[in-house]
């Protein structure tokens, strides 16, 4: 059953209501239908005009206490008044959640955590580990400055999330992140539009890697230690300063696609 078929017409929808009605009815419900049906009533205007829905404020309620957790404290290391945007995922619900800065499933726990800023420092806080559910994390820059130095600092344990699938770090990095390479779980990595000129060997590592992007960087000379990527398929590496490739790169036998200066190379 529907929650907003028990609204009458006329209620004037102040926050109070909503939060009362979360409390009685959430254990009960869909997560999803509570969370479309407080939507709806923001976009179709059921909200009185005095109170202007903000949804973020009733987020937390729809999250594992885990997950809640972590976007509390990250938000408390980060930008305390900064306001997410969530999105509840299902089945054909694809399209409303590919602009949400967090994503979660009908359990409440977190599948896409994205966050764009212009700080200088991005710090991950430790309980992030604790989003079991978690396969797309995504940190970029607002503002395209590209002498502005940033860091992000990750906890020691970062390679204890076992579900990571994608990791998207575009912040004018001039560093390459070391904990990247516990993140063994990773199919996908773009570090795309930093200013990054070596990567570590221990980027062999990860195993499962199927695509990395490294374009747009401040590479002179191909880094050779990608070459020990044997799974790797797609392949970016353009908009650098890169004028020849290695012998190793052979190794690479199951690379399909390779992108290197501006164009597109098929193998």
């Amino acid at each position: 059953m529907e929650i907003e078929s028990e609204i009458p017409e006329k209620i004037i929808i102040t926050k109070e209501y909503i939060v009362s009605l979360i409390k009685k009815k959430f254990k009960a419900q869909d997560p999803i239908n509570v969370f479309l049906t407080l939507n709806n009533w923001h976009w179709y205007g059921k909200t009185s005009q005095e109170f202007e829905l903000d949804m973020s404020e009733f987020m937390l309620h729809f999250l594992h206490k885990d997950d809640a957790t972590f976007v509390e404290d990250f938000l408390s290391l980060n930008e305390k008044n900064r306001k997410l945007d969530f999105a509840c995922v299902g089945k054909r619900r694809k399209a409303i959640t590919e602009g949400a800065d967090v994503v979660f499933n009908r359990d409440g726990r977190i599948i896409k955590f994205r966050y764009i800023t212009g700080k200088n420092l991005i710090i991950l806080p430790k309980s992030i580990v604790n989003l079991t559910h978690l396969r797309i994390l995504s940190l970029s820059v607002g503002s395209h400055n590209p002498q502005e130095k940033r860091r992000v600092k990750f906890p020691r344990e970062i390679g204890q999330i076992t579900s990571l699938r994608s990791l998207t770090l575009s912040l004018h990095l001039d560093t390459f992140p070391i904990e990247i390479c516990s993140m063994i779980t990773l199919r996908n990595l773009n570090l795309s539009g930093n200013k990054l000129i070596t990567v570590p060997l221990c980027i062999k590592n990860l195993t499962h890697l199927r695509k990395l992007n490294l374009a747009r960087n401040a590479f002179k000379r191909f880094p050779e230690s990608v070459c020990n990527l044997e799974n790797l398929k797609w392949f970016w590496i353009n908009y650098n300063e890169i004028n020849s490739l290695p012998d190793s790169i052979t190794k690479l036998q199951y690379l399909q696609n390779f992108y290197w200066r501006e164009k597109k190379s098929n193998r």
